[in-house]
């Protein structure tokens, strides 16, 4: 009992002995002793003091050219068959788009398909289906293509409208955005009392910057003005759009 006593006595004492040791070989290394743990606060980072808001942005352009899609279609009991058929009204479409001023580099197949027809739930052969595009420059130049692409067998075409202008419009639309946040975040500073501060974020939202069919806003539209222009059944005109989300910080 009485050297049980002893080994209990001793074991604070080599504990301390080895801490010293470590403590000492810290030390010994020019390295600082590991700091203590602190307790967690719970604390939680400060809020960045900004701004935000969203802009958006619309041009009206001018449509000076058509994109056409034309499609021919032909039904055969083999399918092979009804693919040498379609390539064969292919031929003739290209050559009668051609006659009607359209250049070949602005004709393109676009798709071709081929499935199985059906009548009341019954096979019925084959149908094969061809789609050309073709780029229109001039708009008193649509109506004599569409009639040639009509008698060349198309029974299905589709138009959309475009700009030339596109592409350096959308960068005078982004700019024109980014000056109306701008604008739009001074406003509620000085509504607030606050100084606006640098530019923290920009985004430029989804559907931005496009026009139907895909998304935002529609391109293929009637001009409500042409009748007061003198230009009644022209292409109209195309609204471009792009909204953005930005970000000021608040000295």
């Amino acid at each position: 009992m009485h050297f049980d006593r002893i080994a209990s006595l001793r074991t604070p004492a080599f504990v301390t002995v080895a801490g010293l040791g470590l403590l000492a070989a810290w030390l010994a290394c020019g390295a600082p002793p590991p700091a203590p743990a602190r307790a967690a606060t719970g604390s939680e980072p400060p809020t960045l003091r900004r701004i935000e808001v969203d802009a958006k942005a619309t041009l009206e352009l001018d449509a000076d050219r058509t994109r056409l899609t034309l499609t021919v279609a032909e039904k055969r009991p083999r399918p092979k068959a009804a693919f040498a058929e379609v390539w064969k009204k292919r031929t003739s479409l290209l050559a009668a788009l051609g006659r009607a001023g359209v250049a070949s580099a602005d004709i393109t197949v676009s798709q071709v398909m081929l499935h199985p027809a059906w009548d009341r739930g019954k096979p019925d052969g084959f149908e094969a289906q061809l789609s050309v595009t073709a780029l229109v420059r001039a708009s008193d130049q649509l109506a004599q293509v569409m009639e040639a692409a009509v008698d060349a067998g198309v029974t299905t075409f589709h138009t959309k409208f475009e700009s030339s202008t596109m592409t350096e419009k959308k960068k005078r639309v982004r700019q024109m955005a980014l000056e109306a946040a701008q604008e739009k975040a001074q406003q509620i500073a000085q509504a607030t009392g606050v100084t606006l501060g640098s530019l923290q974020v920009v985004t430029e939202l989804s559907g931005s910057t496009s026009y139907w069919p895909w998304s935002g806003a529609e391109a293929n539209v009637v001009n409500v003005t042409a009748s007061e222009r003198g230009e009644a059944g022209r292409p109209g005109t195309i609204p471009l759009s792009l909204t953005l989300r930005v970000a000021y910080a608040i000295r």
